[in-house]
């Protein structure tokens, strides 16, 4: 169990200011998935704050959600009614 009596730190860094409509971690916390309004999907390394890729997905994001597994990423558009989009052959950008 972790300590929390103050002898820990924890390091912080800005990936994004303004615009994000959902933050997604994988499941081994390596990667950061961030939705902005503006339609694309970041991918950040955890370990380094470096903007691995970003793929455009649409003309908005309203959020997405990453299976466990890493495999199947799902974003969702607010402009058009019932439309998604979907990652799965391409949701690590390292190819995994």
């Amino acid at each position: 169990m972790a300590n929390y009596s103050g002898s820990t730190s924890y390091g912080t860094t800005l990936l994004r200011a303004s615009g994000t409509a959902s933050v997604q971690y994988s499941a081994d916390e390596s990667l950061i998935y961030v939705a902005s309004r503006d339609g694309k999907i970041d991918v950040f390394s955890t370990a380094t704050g470096t903007l691995l890729t970003t793929w455009n997905v649409a003309t908005a994001l309203a959020g997405m959600s990453l299976s466990t597994d890493g495999s199947f990423l799902l974003a969702v558009d607010p402009g058009k009614a019932g439309c998604a989009h979907t990652h799965s052959s391409a949701v690590s950008p390292r190819g995994k």
